[in-house]
């Protein structure tokens, strides 16, 4: 009997030991999944911060999936993959600009043409090298006070600079200030770039001591929708950043001007400087900095072109900023009766680089039209602008109106292509985009020579899914041009 008992309890203890050593084993695989998630969710991190993703640019369109490897489920995993690759498949197309998980809320090409920089709601300033697959640096928004992801920049810029410094200017949204952000070399950069990538040559790092606060000038409730820098002079005598909060015409009226104007290097500003209300929701810089413009609007009438006035300054080489005029010193109307101003653009002419001179302005309607102005007249006498030529983008079966013009572009003048091929350096054109309301994009040529205004090409149904929300054209040339979708869009589009 005892024999028996004795068994009993070794088995028992055999038993309890197993239990303990299996829930061990059990612990032991949870606490190495836990572990391998933890370095997957680190190595996703680091790849953000370096500039590297997934949803990186793509330059050429990708095939869609065959119904064999098409897969049956139907997560929300299986869609974005499915969705990441639908680039246009239009010959025009030659780069898509991707890496955000948020919106992108703005985008601009830097004055020599080189980067591209984009902005987006999920924190990041992203740069990308235009001749360079591969190359992109990317940072985050840092906003004291609040948490990762919790801010971002609303618009963004780019410094004119002689200095071989490339310099990104933006409004961040929540704290309302205005930052600066520099692509530099990295200390410890080797001469040569190792492997095929450079841009691990190279970082994006914030100016921190130049940042300064514009909420003096900013209504709380509205948000930062323009941040442009005037590129036709040297940033380091003269940067002027020209701020514009957002418009909404059923709101009353705002308690600061809508459009105000910043010394970048040291973040003043008065009432001498020039605070303008454009009643537009959105502004133009000519590119030779020397008209402000309203971007029309739903139901604008017309559009008040400003003069930015400049003076000459002792020890400086260039007339610095001084004021905006207060009233427009010129009006664009449409010339067809009836028409409302749906956006504006100027065209200028290029000389090394160095832009100067603009003489036209664009003007797009919302019956579907786009006309070209004279703008160069002896305004201070009362001249007005003198209409030049207009196109009308027509709907299905010709009728006009059925495309009204959500936005445009211009670029600078460029030189004719010949029926052979070669470029004419004595006759110019400038090249002009039209984003319309069916989702197409179309491209314009206007020669100086002829005065004449006739369509190149239109991207039919294809250029954004959600429809092309902002252009603009490489500053430099003319010859490469950006757009971006609308509303929740992640992506730029090359073309």
């Amino acid at each position: 009997m005892p024999f028996i008992l004795s068994n009993v309890a070794v088995g028992i203890v055999v038993m309890i030991i197993s239990y303990y050593w299996y829930k061990k084993q059990q612990n032991v695989t949870a606490f190495a999944k836990l572990v391998k998630g933890s370095r997957n969710i680190e190595e996703e991190d680091s790849n953000l911060q370096n500039g590297n993703s997934d949803d990186d640019d793509t330059l050429q369109p990708q095939p869609a999936p065959t119904k064999k490897s098409k897969p049956k489920t139907h997560s929300a995993t299986t869609k974005k993959s499915k969705n990441k690759h639908q680039i246009p498949s239009d010959p025009h197309f030659l780069r898509r600009y991707g890496g955000h998980s948020g919106t992108v809320t703005s985008f601009a090409a830097s004055p020599d043409g080189q980067w591209l920089a984009t902005a987006g709601t999920d924190g990041q300033i992203r740069v990308a090298k235009v001749d360079e697959a591969g190359f992109n640096l990317s940072a985050m928004v840092k906003t004291p006070g609040t948490g990762v992801f919790q801010d971002h920049l609303s618009a963004i810029s780019w410094l004119s600079s002689s200095d071989n410094n490339p310099t990104i200017v933006g409004a961040i949204n929540k704290s309302r200030e205005i930052a600066f952000y520099r692509i530099r070399r990295r200390k410890n950069a080797t001469a040569k770039a190792s492997g095929s990538n450079s841009s691990s040559q190279y970082e994006l790092i914030e100016l921190v001591k130049r940042r300064f606060d514009i909420s003096s000038k900013v209504d709380e409730v509205n948000r930062v929708d323009v941040c442009l820098a005037d590129q036709s002079h040297d940033s380091k005598n003269n940067c002027i950043i020209l701020t514009k909060t957002e418009y909404d015409p059923k709101r009353p009226q705002l308690k600061h001007p809508n459009t105000v104007a910043w010394n970048g290097d040291d973040g003043a500003t008065s009432a001498a400087a020039g605070t303008v209300n454009t009643n537009s929701p959105g502004i133009r810089l000519s590119p030779d900095g020397a008209f402000l413009s309203g971007r029309g609007g739903i139901g604008a009438p017309e559009a008040k072109i400003f003069e930015v006035r400049r003076k000459k300054v002792k020890g400086v080489v260039e007339p610095v900023f001084d004021s905006i005029s207060s009233k427009g010193v010129m009006t664009l109307v449409p010339a067809t009766t009836g028409a409302k101003v749906a956006d504006v653009a100027f065209c200028g002419e290029s000389d090394n680089l160095k832009l100067h001179h603009v003489s036209l302005g664009i003007v797009g309607c919302d019956d579907g039209s786009v006309e070209v102005w004279d703008l160069d007249v002896d305004y201070k006498v009362g001249a007005d602008p003198r209409f030049l030529a207009s196109v009308r983008l027509c709907g299905g079966g010709g009728v006009a109106g059925e495309k009204k013009v959500i936005c445009v572009a211009a670029s600078v003048a460029v030189s004719s292509v010949g029926n052979d091929g070669q470029r004419d350096g004595n006759a110019s054109l400038y090249r002009i985009a039209v984003a319309t309301s069916d989702s197409a994009l179309h491209l314009l040529s206007y020669n100086i020579e002829t005065t004449s205004l006739s369509v190149d090409f239109s991207i039919e149904d294809s250029a954004h899914k959600e429809g092309v929300g902002e252009l603009q054209f490489c500053p430099s040339s003319g010859h490469f041009l950006y757009s971006t979708g609308k509303n929740n869009s992640k992506e730029v589009f090359s073309w």
